[in-house]
């Protein structure tokens, strides 16, 4: 029996499916996405723009890198308390939540949101899937009586700080470290641990900036607990645990579970050994639970 706990550091979590360029789609189609997807809760359509800036390098290095600047459209569907939300972009499908709570429960709510894509646009049903991503943030702050490095299996030593001596008499410090794991030829793992300064005990930014929502029109709530708001330390960590897997099959045949298992299993053995247990399991309550 695995366990789990009850009051989780987790604030947001993603799975990105890559995918080959999706189709373009015209009205009537938008027309049967859109009721496809309010009836899997998904009522709330969004579009919009982000621009992206790509460099080339050459193949012999002997010129100055070039930069091209394009326009990505986006479109999103969101649920009714924007909790979660399924985004198309030009080369992906996401699923985004601010409730995560059971992985089997997630799992279930993708599959079934891309069983209705591809019932309602047959094109779908023939995209190449390329790529499987899963990421979480957790939002690490000390209780009282508590120091950050104690939620760390590594104490102090992990933290990005704590290789430094006398920061505790600056004005205000912070740091981030990151981590590139090739674990076999077809998965991957990325870590990146940020130690973050409060400002009057209160934290200044609850996700890394690369999963902060540029257009506003896609932005989701995040469900804070209270004692997050004002917190007894100086500092807070944001973890975020990523892992990926190399694919290749047709969007209607992925089974989404099936597949992400071995990075499922991945994120969470990684995140059990960065923490510290015997401080975790009393702060954050761990009970035993079916996963």
């Amino acid at each position: 029996m695995s366990g789990r706990y009850a009051k989780a550091p987790l604030v947001y979590m993603t799975a990105r499916i890559k995918t080959a360029s999706l189709p373009n789609l015209t009205g009537d189609q938008w027309a049967t996405v859109e009721q496809a997807m309010v009836t899997h809760g998904l009522p709330e359509r969004v579009s919009g723009e982000v621009r992206e800036v790509r460099f080339t390098v050459s193949a012999d290095g002997n010129q100055d890198p070039t930069s091209t600047t394009h326009t990505v459209s986006r479109y999103g569907f969101f649920s009714a308390d924007r909790s979660y939300s399924l985004i198309l972009d030009q080369d992906g499908i996401e699923w985004r939540t601010s409730s995560y709570s059971r992985y089997a429960d997630l799992c279930q709510k993708v599959q079934t949101t891309l069983g209705a894509l591809c019932e309602a646009v047959e094109a779908y049903k023939l995209i190449p899937v390329q790529e499987l991503t899963l990421s979480y943030v957790d939002f690490i702050a000390p209780s009282a009586g508590r120091s950050l490095s104690d939620y760390f299996e590594g104490g102090a030593n992990i933290l990005p700080l704590g290789m430094l001596r006398g920061v505790e008499d600056d004005l205000q410090n912070f740091s981030h470290v990151q981590i590139n794991r090739i674990v076999a030829p077809d998965k991957r793992i990325f870590i990146s641990l940020e130690e973050l300064a409060t400002i009057e005990h209160k934290p200044i930014r609850f996700l890394p900036q690369t999963m902060m929502e540029p257009d506003d029109g896609f932005t989701m709530p995040l469900n804070l607990r209270d004692e997050w708001k004002t917190i007894p330390s100086d500092h807070y960590a944001l973890l975020t645990t990523q892992a990926a897997l190399l694919a290749s099959t047709q969007l209607k045949d992925l089974n989404f579970q099936g597949m992400c298992d071995p990075i499922h299993q991945l994120t969470r053995e990684t995140f059990k050994d960065l923490i510290n247990k015997k401080v975790c399991d009393i702060d954050w309550e761990y009970v035993d639970d079916e996963d």
